[in-house]
């Protein structure tokens, strides 16, 4: 879906540039004409060549608004604990987007949501985990089919994460989003470390204990 969008748009920008040499060779020609030059004959071999890559364009633009009037906004939320280790799940529907791949939880925006509520709701409805606090990682545009089936969660070491096949979103921003954990999530037993208040604050959240003990409750 994505691939095909985005042929659309590169063949749109293709037609667009041909459309305006064409318009540049006719003002050329026009200029000429002034000078006492007879320039119909080409004028006219031009002008076609406007029509049927205008023709071609708006289909091109019909076909990239049938793609962005199906584009819906949705977020993603990674899981860390206190050992930097990151929540994942196998995506066992093989009639959804990304069959086995390995996600973290995330789905659709309500149109009344914030990207923060959507993030925190998707995230409660998924693990049974409550989010209180939320670090903004980065932003992507991109196709996704709405969250379905998939496996239990379970956690994986922040340096085994490239090991997984993971979803495209998870993958293009892989090592931003390692950056991201080793730059604020301290492990709560290293001593040598003196968190600060915002720290805390990550240090503070769920435990993998209780984050797999929720997620338990909710499957059952």
């Amino acid at each position: 879906m994505e691939v095909q969008y985005n042929n659309f748009k590169r063949e749109f920008t293709i037609i667009s540039d041909h459309i305006n040499e064409y318009k540049s060779f006719i003002q050329t020609l026009n200029k000429i004409r002034t000078y006492g030059f007879s320039v119909d004959q080409l004028v006219n071999q031009v002008n076609p060549y406007i029509e049927v890559n205008k023709n071609l364009q708006n289909q091109l633009k019909q076909n990239i608004q049938s793609y962005e009037n199906d584009l819906r906004e949705f977020t993603i939320c990674i899981l860390v604990d206190n050992k930097k280790r990151i929540y994942l799940s196998r995506r066992n529907n093989p009639t959804k987007d990304f069959y086995d791949k390995y996600q973290v939880s995330g789905g659709g925006k309500k149109n009344n949501e914030s990207y923060d509520q959507c993030a925190k709701r998707e995230t409660k409805e998924e693990t049974d985990v409550e989010i209180h606090e939320l670090d903004l990682v980065t932003i992507h545009q991109g196709f996704r089919v709405e969250a379905s089936n998939n496996d239990e969660w379970f956690s994986v070491e922040l340096r085994d994460l490239g090991k997984y096949d993971l979803t495209d979103s998870l993958k293009e921003f892989k090592s931003i989003i390692v950056e991201k954990i080793n730059n604020q999530v301290y492990e709560s037993d290293n001593p040598s470390i003196v968190p600060s208040k915002d720290e805390i604050e990550i240090l503070n959240r769920p435990s993998e204990e209780e984050i797999l003990d929720n997620i338990s409750k909710l499957v059952d």
